[in-house]
């Protein structure tokens, strides 16, 4: 009454409720598979599932089982010969075991371990069962209470094992009931645990991390395991939160994780809405302005300046846009942002996101450099063209062009299919218990040679990507599309899906990360150099002006007065003075602005790739506030008509709403002192009118004193 899913030998029916999937080929001649559900769960003897397992869920191996020497178990470092080392763990005692049940004819079976309790959260299968039934484990504290470790084991009956089990034999326990005991070497040994489903498993399958009954009862009452979120797999505590998933749903890391969010700190969020919103706001009021502007410009100079501080709004718009967007995301997400992680990382958004930052900042760097060096020949090399011609026209169109073919080439080129080996590092494969997170070349190598027999290793560059999804889909049925993984693209390095300017020396990408760092270094030392000489050459020009003036000042004639000599004379000092007070002020802004803004970040990136430091925790800084700042003072610093009408305008709004809650809290005030009681019509009754102060005005200053008084008003009578 099931459903029904795949066909021929590998054809099985699954709850109605269930969805068909594909299945694990454990072998093609013996037509042996495995289902999703129990795939990687430690329980199938399929050889080339604990194989490959082992690799790709970086399954621990647990020793669960003791040494047996003449009919003594020892526990830790206490066998003959070991003495030394025995030593080094501390005075070990000899304790006789004796089973729950106290079977018949079943001795005393003698162990050996350390005086010292041992953390029993660490030991797995007849350690674990002999630790806590002799009392050898330490004390578990959980919010401050101290509890002792029980024995898991519980009594065993003749009809407890319906499963068959070698050498059992029926004795009898406490002179009550029968029992169960295998025999061992010429003895009998009691060694059985009872499940809670009419099963019985040997002490070596009890607290193993594995589901060995089919209930999970031989795994409910131990410490030494963490059950996932979704109750799929158990995996030993040192497991949880160290840095590798290995649940399914990723709640071993998801729980213990303090970046469970795109962007861990508030502050930093609070900065992405608020840089992202100026400069939205101040690159859309600079674009509107200066296209309304630029048909009107007739000079050459004048119109390339209007179009380069165009593209270097464009720029920055996008870069603003960019923060929203990923903010939003943030917002969004929220905690569940580690569970969502590689489907995020993986997504075409992320993508987008990475493309259209990339582009902004490129945008806005190569146009300011443009500009720089540009105003550099303007004022070093003066032009005598006056008029705007088509040769200008078509001069300015193509160095624009150019800005914009190099950085959508720089920001696009990671993302070319045919490029994949050389841009992407790992695959996330969706729904696949083989697959935890999204394993990298290596890892699939690893994984291809533990199950392909016949698979040659000849160096990760020799193997593509397309190789690797041609044997990993051999691994599984194609009876529903085939397990294809999704691609780790070059912005999914981390959440908030930026450049990868973070790589080390074995990262396939750092040649071209190093590359377009260089590029962005030479930008930003070009700017310098332009600016640097501007203020040179002004500097230079205003000083030979302030001479130049000064000189015919002296050759003047006679018949102007003294006065108007040292006024010109003052005037021609004063003015080239402010002017370049004022060019030194906004050169020196542009130089520190851009300084704070690349020098920082390409230092963190040397530290990254030289490896002093690992440096990914400060994505999230970068990318929301050192390279975005940029965006919202390069309206001001360019466009400084535009920038000022913003704040006139403002300035303006904030007026009138000033001027609207005075007007209404005057109307509340006016409305409150004109309320009074209407009089009572009695032929006696008389009522008094309140005293009201009057300030008289203070006609004499001398008579401050005197006249600044409080005088009050007749009385008056109203009937």
């Amino acid at each position: 009454s099931g459903r029904r899913c795949g066909r021929w030998w590998e054809l099985r029916y699954i709850d109605k409720s269930a969805v068909c999937h594909e299945v694990f080929i454990c072998s093609n001649t013996t037509r042996e598979y495995i289902e999703y559900p129990r795939l990687c769960d430690r329980s199938s003897k399929c050889v080339k599932e604990l194989a490959v397992c082992e690799v790709s869920r970086h399954q621990p191996i647990v020793q669960t089982k003791t040494v047996r020497y003449r009919d003594t178990v020892y526990i830790g470092h206490y066998l003959p010969g070991l003495e030394n080392l025995a030593m080094q763990r501390g005075n070990h005692v000899t304790k006789e075991y004796v089973a729950p049940d106290l079977p018949f004819g079943v001795p005393p079976l003698p162990v050996t371990l350390t005086e010292l309790k041992m953390d029993c959260r660490y030991v797995f299968g007849e350690l674990y069962v002999y630790l806590s039934c002799l009392g050898g484990c330490q004390n578990i504290t959980k919010d401050g209470i101290s509890t002792e470790v029980g024995c898991v084991l519980n009594k065993v009956q003749h009809d407890s094992c319906h499963n068959s089990l070698d050498s059992t034999v029926y004795t009898l326990a406490n002179n009550s009931y029968l029992t169960l005991a295998r025999r061992h070497k010429g003895s009998f040994i009691s060694d059985l645990y009872s499940c809670g489903n009419g099963y019985c498993v040997t002490y070596d399958k009890v607290c193993n991390l594995v589901d060995d009954c089919g209930d999970n009862s031989d795994e409910a009452d131990c410490i030494n395991h963490f059950n996932c979120a979704d109750k799929k797999d158990s995996i030993p505590l040192s497991s949880v939160g160290d840095g590798k998933l290995d649940c399914q749903d990723y709640s071993d890391e998801c729980l213990y994780d303090d970046k469970n969010s795109i962007i861990q700190h508030a502050y930093l969020s609070y900065s992405a809405w608020g840089i992202g919103v100026l400069a939205i706001i101040f690159n859309m009021l600079a674009l509107v302005g200066g296209l309304r502007k630029l048909p009107k410009v007739k000079s050459p100079v004048k119109a390339t300046n209007a179009a380069l501080i165009l593209v270097i709004c464009l720029g920055d718009l996008l870069t603003g846009i960019y923060l929203v967007c990923i903010a939003t995301v943030d917002d969004k997400m929220g905690s569940d942002y580690c569970r969502k992680k590689f489907e995020w990382l993986t997504s075409s958004f992320c993508a987008g996101l990475g493309i259209v930052s990339t582009l902004g900042a490129q945008v806005s760097l190569f146009s300011m450099t443009a500009l720089s060096v540009y105003r550099f020949f303007t004022v070093t090399k003066k032009s005598a063209q006056a008029t705007l011609d088509r040769f200008t026209l078509l001069y300015i169109f193509l160095i624009v062009t150019l800005i914009f073919i190099v950085s959508v080439a720089i920001a696009a080129v990671p993302l070319v299919p045919q490029l994949e080996d050389y841009f992407v590092n790992e695959l996330y494969y969706k729904g696949v218990p083989l697959f935890i997170g999204a394993p990298s070349k290596p890892d699939h190598i690893a994984i291809l040679e533990k199950y392909h027999s016949k698979f040659q290793k000849s160096g990760d560059h020799l193997i593509t990507w397309d190789f690797i999804r041609k044997l990993v889909k051999e691994m599984f049925t194609q009876d529903y599309g085939g397990v294809t993984g999704k691609t780790m693209h070059f912005y999914g390095n981390s959440g908030v899906c930026l450049f990868k300017f973070f790589v080390t020396p074995d990262d396939p990408q750092r040649l071209y990360t190093l590359l377009i760092l260089m590029l962005n270094f030479g930008c930003f030392v070009v700017i310098c150099g332009c600016y640097a000489s501007i203020y040179v050459h002004a500097y230079q020009s205003s000083h030979r002006s302030t001479a130049q003036m000064s000189t015919k000042s002296r050759m003047s004639t006679k018949s102007r007065s003294k006065n108007t000599v040292s006024r010109k004379r003052r005037g021609s000092m004063i003015a080239p003075t402010g002017k370049m007070g004022t060019l030194q002020r906004k050169v020196a802004i542009i130089v520190i602005t851009d300084f704070l803004c690349w020098i920082p970040f390409i230092i963190t990136c040397g530290l990254n790739y030289g490896e002093v430091f690992k440096m990914e925790s400060t994505y999230p800084f970068f990318s929301i506030v050192i390279i975005p700042i940029n965006s919202v003072i390069n309206p001001m610093l360019y466009d400084t008509a535009a920038v000022f009408s913003i704040f006139k305008q403002l300035y303006r709004l904030i007026r009138r709403g000033v001027a609207a809650c005075r007007a209404m809290v005057n109307a509340s005030n006016q409305a409150t002192t004109t309320t009074f009681n209407p009089p009572t019509h009695h032929a006696a009754a008389t009522t008094v009118a309140p005293i009201t102060p009057v300030r008289l005005p203070i006609t004499n200053p001398s008579q401050s004193n005197e006249m600044n008084t409080i005088v009050p008003c007749e009385e008056t009578e109203v009937v």
